[in-house]
């Protein structure tokens, strides 16, 4: 082998180790302002055991939802694909992961302030990100852009071909209405229905006419699931049609725009 040949693989293979010195580790990259209530996708808009969306970018090497084989004693899992979440230095619990998105619960401990969220990705963090805890953060989940999820009594989804009626009692379901009596455990599958501690103070609007309080008969975790909340309560003998519906909590309220399908009272 001659004297230039060898320089050059000499000169190729050290080239060759620079390259694999200087290789860039994608970390998981998001933002305070990416990190959104899953009922409503509004941002610093979260409180203890509320589901969460994080959006962003390398997030998590698959996709994956949460499965029966993950659900480990009644808990959700912390670690989902290559991907964990912490919140206030705790493990969050996941429900779905993806390159671009995870859906976590909020720690049921945490306390109203300012926390820090992370994402870890096999050993590789992202930034510490800092967002704001309320005690609650009320949020109807929707069917569309504009129109909340609910079911009638026997269960039986409201949509359009099966409307809300005057005076007959629908459950809606929601999260974000923070701690309840007694505790649930972080992640844990409600074994049973729990009332969020702040029921009392729950006003529920249609078209701005507030609900009476006797008429909210339960608002707490739905038993079976983790974050998820319903509010089982009994609509107005004057029932508007399709009227817009606004939860308030602690001096948090709900989206604007987000609507009942109802049949009005004749």
């Amino acid at each position: 082998m001659g004297r230039a040949v060898r320089r050059r693989m000499v000169l190729l293979v050290a080239a060759c180790h620079l390259a694999a010195g200087q290789q860039v580790i994608q970390r998981p990259e998001y933002s305070a302002e990416s990190i959104v209530n899953s009922a409503d996708f509004r941002a610093a808009y979260l409180a203890p055991n509320t589901i969460a969306t994080l959006y962003g970018k390398n997030l998590s090497w698959v996709t994956a939802a949460v499965s029966f084989g993950d659900i480990r004693g009644g808990y959700l899992p912390d670690k989902l694909g290559s991907a964990r979440v912490a919140v206030g230095n705790l493990r969050a619990p996941l429900l779905y992961v993806s390159p671009t998105q995870i859906n976590f619960v909020i720690p049921y401990p945490l306390l109203p302030g300012i926390v820090e969220v992370r994402v870890d990705r096999d050993g590789v963090a992202g930034p510490n990100v800092k967002v704001e805890l309320g005690a609650s953060a009320p949020a109807a989940y929707q069917l569309d852009e504009t129109t909340v999820i609910a079911t009638h009594a026997g269960g039986e989804l409201v949509d359009r071909a099966h409307p809300a009626t005057a005076g007959e009692i629908i459950v809606l379901y929601v999260t974000g209405l923070g701690w309840t009596s007694p505790p649930v455990d972080t992640g844990q599958l409600a074994p049973r229905a729990a009332q969020s501690q702040l029921a009392p103070k729950l006003q529920i609007r249609l078209d701005g006419a507030e609900i009476p309080r006797e008429d909210i008969f339960y608002a707490g975790v739905t038993p079976g699931f983790s974050g998820l909340y319903q509010i089982n309560f009994r609509l107005p003998a004057s029932l508007p049609a399709n009227p817009e519906i606004r939860l308030a909590m602690e001096g948090r309220e709900s989206a604007p725009g987000r609507r009942l399908l109802t049949q009005p009272a004749p």
